[in-house]
């Protein structure tokens, strides 16, 4: 492709990727390139599309990329069911220590504590919640079709 070529259709795909139309494009390209006909503004036309639509696709391949990498960013940060069980039974079982900030004399200091009998009884009722222990019990409830004259005598 000549120089003069690959110019022209460079001009279009700048339009293009403004989002002008193609009405607008060849007003303007036939006002910077005058002797240009019509036919040869849309073989150029054409080629900057395919190139403006594979810009397109890379652009939006590479977005993607990017959302999907964020994706696995966070979900490496969420705990799985298996991993929020064990830290609630090491609270439950008081053997997960916790940083507190202690106000002493001489300013304010990180201690490690275990936790307390009310954090260790909420880790049991978490624990008890996610297993299902609190749920109702299932009661099976059977009706059995009665004649009329038996329920005329009952309330009679």
């Amino acid at each position: 492709m000549k120089a003069d070529q690959q110019k022209q259709i460079n001009y279009i795909l700048d339009r293009l990727r403004k989002g002008k139309e193609r009405a607008e494009i060849l007003q303007e390209f036939t006002k910077a390139y005058k002797k240009q006909s019509t036919k040869t503004f849309d073989n150029r036309l054409k080629i900057a599309r395919a190139q403006f639509e594979s810009e397109r696709q890379l652009i939006q391949q590479e977005a993607e990329k990017g959302i999907q990498k964020d994706i696995e960013a966070l979900k490496s940060k969420i705990l799985t069911p298996v991993e929020r069980l064990v830290i609630l039974s090491d609270m439950a079982k008081g053997e997960l220590e916790t940083e507190v900030l202690l106000v002493t004399k001489d300013g304010i200091k990180k201690a490690k504590a275990k936790p307390t009998h009310a954090e260790r009884r909420a880790a049991i009722a978490e624990l008890n919640k996610m297993s299902g222990d609190y749920a109702p019990a299932k009661s099976i409830v059977t009706v059995t079709k009665v004649g009329l004259d038996a329920i005329e005598e009952k309330y009679e």
